[in-house]
């Protein structure tokens, strides 16, 4: 999306032809009977932006909370956290902390709106065309006074209270390496490093290694949705213990955390009438395979295999169940004989 066709979307966001666009769309009426209908009072790409953030509201439903106030592009929708994790993450930023915060990447404005319950935030995004939806988005569901500026903010220069950083990680093809992302990693650290923020908050993939983390107390969390592995959270902050931890949001509406405690998982043998246990990938990256286990009464199939096994269903949403069945030593000629019997 250009800035003119974001400043222009602005404009008319809530005129009474997009909302007959939208209502048209939720009847089931097609994309060329909506264009037709905007086309009649705005130019193409007014009408094309428009319909795409009408095309977006109702595909990322499930991640923006009242998606039908706010206005989305599918490349920026597609890059933003579900919003039950930009609450959570709020919540996380906001314990103990002061009430101003820096975010740089700030996007459409998806976690600045959970921040914003928290904190007053200045926020940093060099995109002109999200900025500008940002501060539309804010304006309509922010809490508390935000201000978005359009600028690639020098991290070097930055001073305040709490930083939020979530870097690009896409130049063309995906950024793999940390200290390609922008702003870089290390650079990011620095600013909690150097004295500059008392709480840093970084956004990152949940394949973040060991050897790119930082060499302070950190606490990592990595996030799912659903059953799928979705980010990682990174939080520096001088007066927590380093922490690795799974929190999930289950399909249910719940949200269950786990930390590893050390316990060593006893080994369980499939039999027939126990269950094998398939755990959420937040829990086997977070290495908190054994909370899981003592929540479930379970035990280890193999130590260097992360399936357990236990007397009954996980129904909290934190692992897939399956009954076993039937249980025989892993041979082809004996597996090629079973799966003939099934057909």
């Amino acid at each position: 999306m250009t800035p003119e066709q974001a400043r222009s979307l602005v404009l008319h966001a809530q005129d009474r032809q997009v909302e007959e666009a939208a209502r048209l769309l939720a009847r089931g009426g097609s994309v060329l009977e909506a264009r037709a209908l905007l086309e009649a009072s705005y130019d193409s790409p007014l009408c094309l932006a428009i319909l795409d953030c009408l095309s977006c509201r109702e595909r990322f439903a499930h991640k923006f909370e009242n998606a039908e106030r706010w206005l989305l592009t599918r490349e920026a929708a597609e890059q933003a956290s579900d919003s039950r994790i930009s609450r959570w993450r709020a919540e996380t930023l906001a314990e103990g902390s002061p009430g101003r915060l820096v975010e740089l990447g700030c996007g459409l404005g998806g976690d600045t709106v959970s921040l914003s319950e928290h904190f007053e935030v200045t926020a940093w995004e060099r995109c002109e065309a999200r900025a500008q939806l940002a501060r539309y988005n804010l304006g309509i569901l922010g809490k508390r006074p935000c201000a978005v500026e359009c600028a690639e903010a020098d991290c070097r220069r930055l001073e305040g209270e709490v930083l939020f950083v979530d870097p690009a990680r896409r130049d063309g093809t995906r950024l793999s390496r940390p200290q390609s992302w922008q702003p870089p990693l290390p650079t990011v650290v620095d600013c909690f490093r150097e004295g500059r923020f008392q709480r840093l908050g970084v956004k990152v993939a949940p394949g973040i290694t060991d050897g790119d983390l930082p060499d302070l107390p950190i606490g990592l969390s990595f996030l799912s949705v659903g059953g799928n592995l979705k980010e990682a959270f990174l939080l520096l902050d001088h007066s927590i213990d380093t922490y690795r931890e799974a929190v999930l949001f289950t399909a249910g509406g719940r949200r269950l955390s786990f930390r590893s405690s050390g316990w060593e998982i006893p080994i369980s043998e499939p039999s027939p009438g126990l269950y094998l246990h398939n755990p959420d990938p937040a829990i086997l990256r977070a290495n908190a395979l054994d909370q899981l286990a003592r929540h479930t009464e379970a035990g280890i199939v193999h130590p260097k295999i992360g399936y357990l096994v236990g007397p009954k269903p996980v129904e909290d949403g934190s692992a897939d169940s399956f009954q076993i069945l039937e249980a025989f030593p892993l041979k082809w000629k004996i597996l090629k004989k079973k799966l003939a019997v099934l057909g």
